[in-house]
């Protein structure tokens, strides 16, 4: 039993962790709720929201905007305190067993791939 397509969220940008602070700011752009996605290899992924990309800049600068030419890989803490290992959605994880993967993840949330 795969996971259900009716769960999955699809509310998201997936960007570089090499994107510019501002770039990421543009791609999501009046949706605070859209959530980042990182690609980090080997099946992990970072997903976080626009507050805490925020919140990370604001620890780092202590102003968001006087960090908006960084890239995400730049910030200190921010892809790693939010990766977790992603599940494709063809494989036999049924949606339940995805739920609590996704209660042990930084944001409750787990990213699922189409084969990859």
């Amino acid at each position: 039993m795969s996971i259900a397509v009716s769960e999955l969220i699809t509310n998201f940008v997936q960007v570089d962790d090499f994107a510019g602070v501002q770039y990421v700011r543009d791609e999501v752009g009046d949706d605070v709720w859209k959530y980042i996605v990182v690609d980090r290899g080997g099946g992990n992924y970072a997903v976080f929201q626009l507050a805490h990309l925020i919140d990370r800049l604001q620890a780092w600068k202590g102003d968001a905007a006087s960090a908006s030419g960084a890239s995400l890989d730049q910030i200190p803490g921010m892809l790693d305190g939010f990766t977790a290992a992603a599940i494709d959605i063809n494989s036999d994880v049924s949606t339940a067993q995805a739920k609590k993967t996704a209660i042990k993840a930084p944001l409750k949330v787990v990213v699922c791939t189409d084969g990859g």
